[in-house]
């Protein structure tokens, strides 16, 4: 296989080049799989985001959402004769659906990560 960035001829399945500061991200395969420990983990609402990264929106799913839609379904309960029991499990496929759709922020590590990576990269290189 060849480097993306520089070209250079890398051993099958390489996971980085030796010339530049190419590093292969997560393939696809482990995603999937990760997708779908997302949304298994959204089975309590909240816990799938947080999984992935997304703090805020995990904390308030967990915390303010969840009890506050179940507090809903409650007290709509008698009024609908409990058909409204029917919707926590809307609400947990819906959230797990959302889970399962958001990009994987701990994959991705930002502009200071890449940058001391390609540093640490470069310093040993130049000790060689």
């Amino acid at each position: 296989m060849r480097c993306p960035y520089c070209q250079t001829e890398l051993p099958d399945h390489a996971t980085e080049c030796t010339h530049c500061d190419w590093v292969r991200d997560s393939t696809i395969e482990e995603l999937r799989g990760e997708n779908w420990l997302a949304a298994m983990l959204s089975f309590v609402p909240g816990l799938g985001h947080l999984y992935k990264g997304h703090l805020v929106s995990g904390i308030l799913l967990l915390c303010v959402g969840g009890p506050a839609f179940l507090l809903f379904v409650m007290l709509l309960a008698p009024k609908t004769f409990g058909l409204s029991l029917l919707l926590p499990a809307l609400f947990v496929a819906a959230t797990a659906f959302h889970a399962f759709h958001l990009p994987d922020v701990r994959v991705h590590p930002g502009p200071r990560e890449h940058a001391l990576r390609t540093l640490a990269h470069w310093g040993k290189r130049m000790h060689r």
